[in-house]
């Protein structure tokens, strides 16, 4: 898919991120822990961490979004973070790192990826998604799962498939 026929790759560009084609933009062992199931692509995908990794060094930043569309359904965005999972102080940094993804998404710049953002929403789609790397000791229905669930974060998990 060329780069002008996906809206996320435009919503990037307008918000001066650099997109990738598939999931490039993703490192390889995280890459492959994200799959599509059914009919459906990975339009592009951007790395967040390392686009802001200066102008922000010291923030709780998100790694990574993904442009995707399924048969039948508009191109929308959800939002990867591969993150350890494997003590309950990761959960705050956790909604540290969504908190400052939220932000980004009200500033003009991200208007189109929060669009996308939405869209997915309204597919039904886990739209915010924590990834554990290496082990993961938080387990649903716990204190910490209840807290992730109630600001939208899905998680942890090892795999996620749409």
């Amino acid at each position: 898919m060329a780069q002008a026929d996906s809206l996320f790759a435009l919503a990037c560009q307008q918000a001066n991120l650099t997109a990738q084609p598939g999931k490039q933009a993703m490192k390889g062992a995280e890459r492959d822990s994200v799959e599509l199931e059914g009919k459906g692509r990975w339009t592009h995908s951007v790395d967040l961490d390392g686009a802001h990794a200066k102008s922000e060094a010291q923030s709780p930043r998100w790694d990574y979004g993904l442009g995707l569309r399924r048969q039948g359904a508009a191109e929308c965005a959800v939002w990867v973070e591969p993150h350890p999972a494997n003590s309950t102080g990761e959960v705050e940094k956790m909604l540290a790192k969504l908190r400052w993804l939220q932000d980004k998404l009200k500033q003009p710049a991200y208007a189109k990826l929060a669009a996308l953002t939405q869209d997915a929403s309204q597919q039904n789609l886990p739209v915010y998604v924590w990834l554990c790397s290496g082990g993961c000791t938080i387990r649903p229905g716990t204190r910490e799962a209840r807290l992730l669930a109630k600001a939208g974060l899905h998680g942890p998990r090892r795999q996620l498939k749409l």
